[in-house]
């Protein structure tokens, strides 16, 4: 039999992640040193959001956003050797071209969603699944695009719609 692949594993953790109650079917393992620095992350992202007030029209991060990612193990999330700075406020590399998003980024676009706990929402270029695993503890449901969109079934032809549509284009009011 052949071994799970790292992006399997990776799976794993991400559709545990995303189970909408606080099941003790998954653990992560954490150390202590991790969960302070998720904390520290935590204060930073406020902090952030203080000072951006002007900008923002508001001095604060909704309180669920930030109690989810105050939960959420961001290392799980990003490559392993990149593990040591997955607290820290900047975006990190996760292969392929792609970076997960500097947290305050990912609390800010949760934030303005304005999301209630019965929505579902439709989540295009899910990257490392961080993004996803916040918004899915806020709502009912959470969907995404494919994740690979260099798949074939993905590519677009030189003109016109996408090869593959599984769903209407959305509207917007």
């Amino acid at each position: 039999m052949k071994a799970p692949s790292r992006w399997s594993r990776l799976m794993v953790v991400i559709l545990a992640l995303m189970m909408p109650s606080q099941s003790s079917a998954f653990e992560f393992a954490e150390t202590d040193a991790e969960i302070a620095a998720r904390q520290r992350m935590v204060a930073v992202i406020e902090a952030h959001a203080r000072l951006a007030t002007d900008a923002l029209a508001r001095d604060h991060i909704a309180p669920e956003v930030l109690g989810v990612m105050a939960e959420l193990p961001r290392q799980a999330f990003v490559p392993e050797d990149e593990r040591a700075a997955a607290y820290e406020d900047r975006p990190l590399p996760i292969g392929h071209g792609q970076t997960i998003s500097q947290p305050f980024i990912v609390a800010l676009m949760t934030d303005l969603l304005a999301v209630d706990d019965d929505d579902v929402v439709l989540e295009l270029g899910t990257g490392s699944g961080y993004q996803a695993a916040v918004l899915a503890r806020l709502v009912r449901h959470v969907d995404h695009g494919p994740r690979r969109p260099q798949s074939r079934r993905c590519q677009q032809p030189r003109r016109g719609r996408p090869t593959s549509a599984r769903y209407r284009s959305p509207v917007v009011e």
